[in-house]
């Protein structure tokens, strides 16, 4: 009988056939030496994937696994992005799109020139159609059918055809992904152990104790295998866990406690929950942390700073592991005045109004603390429910921002 496990143990052994797809390599210039692909996925399906190498490599470069979320496509801009900071890159369909034309996916916030299925070029005797993304809606059907199964399968299958390049450091390979993308990683990395690092963004483990419109889709049954915190044990490399702090789709519990199951086993694990960062990808690829906590894991970039304790209950104070050259540092508490519950409402008009999204009910409340030496720490208002410290400072130049969990009271 199939298991997450056999199968994905079974993608990890595989040799993965691949092949550019001229037709439809980037003709803008901006995404120039940026290639279309084909790779072979689970049970005789094929995935698209942009891929991109930077230019005059001389010799092997760390490279990224990047994952889209929902309703996302693979994204020329964010292969771009990885490229001209020295990364290779690979960005694929997870939904089994398409695209029709030489530049799709190069428009954002959600590109439309894909479609579901293989079509004209791409059609290939002996191949089918891998499933397109259901939000884990279908989870009575056979587990190689389900679209959470084919995605991961095509994400291991990206990192071996990486692996595979010689312009690739095997060593120093990545992976980020976005909202669904953010779930996927954080599954994937439970399974494949040779990432260099993670970066989850907005999605996370424990999603069946998410209090957004996720938990139930985490509590079903159908979906126990595909709750990433069952095997966070075997996550021993980095994770930066990142967050918006009032997201439309998560909560920050679920990245909280992410973090806490995954932080003993690497000590540059780290937590950012990020105030009006909304919800889509160029947000989600944005914030400069990301791309400082790649180099400092893989490319001895400078340290970032971390949390080397938690606050607990009312004692809202924590000590940092603080390096040189991180400046200008700010710290601020973040807190509610009622236990924290979600429900659903386009509270920032953002999303017109979809009747799946759920919102926190309560407003983030911000009061100053302060930073003496190693510690922050602050006076907690006799009012709040919940809260979590941040410190934001300056390294190279780019903003940077730490956080501890979201803490009950």
């Amino acid at each position: 009988m199939d298991t997450i496990e056999s199968i994905l143990k079974t993608a990890l052994n595989t040799a993965v056939n691949w092949q550019v797809e001229k037709d439809f390599c980037p003709t803008c210039e901006e995404f120039a030496g940026i290639e279309a692909i084909t790779y072979d996925g689970l049970d005789n399906t094929a995935t698209f994937a942009y891929l991109g190498i930077p230019k005059d490599v001389t010799e092997p470069v760390p490279a990224l696994v990047l994952v889209h979320g929902g309703g996302g496509q693979a994204f020329l801009p964010w292969v771009k992005l990885w490229n001209d900071r020295g990364y290779a890159a690979i960005a694929m369909s997870t939904r089994g799109m398409f695209p029709q034309g030489a530049n799709a996916g190069s428009r954002l916030p959600d590109d439309p020139g894909y479609r579901h299925g293989m079509h004209g070029s791409f059609l290939k005797e002996g191949y089918i159609d891998s499933p397109d993304e259901d939000a884990l809606r279908n989870s009575e059907l056979p587990l190689r059918e389900r679209w959470m199964t084919h995605a991961l399968v095509k994400v291991i299958h990206a990192h071996n055809l990486l692996r595979s390049l010689p312009q690739v450091d095997n060593h120093k390979i990545g992976i980020t992904g976005i909202s669904w993308g953010g779930n996927i990683t954080s599954i994937a990395i439970t399974h494949d152990p040779r990432f260099a690092f993670a970066v989850p963004v907005y999605g996370s483990g424990y999603l069946k104790d998410a209090i957004s419109y996720m938990g139930p889709i985490f509590r079903a049954p159908g979906n126990a295998q595909f709750r990433a915190e069952d095997r966070f044990q075997q996550v021993k490399m980095p994770v930066l866990w990142v967050a918006w702090n009032d997201d439309n789709n998560f909560s920050v519990n679920s990245n909280s406690l992410s973090y806490l199951a995954t932080a003993p086993n690497n000590p540059k694990t780290s937590l950012a929950l990020i105030h009006e960062m909304w919800h889509d990808h160029p947000h989600g690829w944005a914030p400069p942390v990301i791309y400082a906590f790649a180099d400092w894991v893989v490319k001895k970039g400078q340290p970032l700073i971390t949390f080397a304790s938690q606050p607990e209950g009312n004692e809202a104070s924590a000590r940092l592991s603080i390096p040189a050259g991180a400046s200008d540092l700010k710290a601020k508490l973040y807190w509610i005045d009622a236990p924290m519950t979600a429900s659903v409402h386009d509270k920032y008009h953002y999303d017109m109004l979809s009747d799946a999204f759920t919102y926190m009910d309560q407003v983030w409340q911000i009061t100053p603390a302060t930073i003496s030496g190693d510690t922050v720490w602050v006076k907690l208002p006799e009012n709040a429910q919940g809260y979590y410290l941040e410190v934001c400072y300056q390294l190279n130049g780019e903003e940077m921002i730490a956080t501890s969990v979201y803490t009950t009271l």
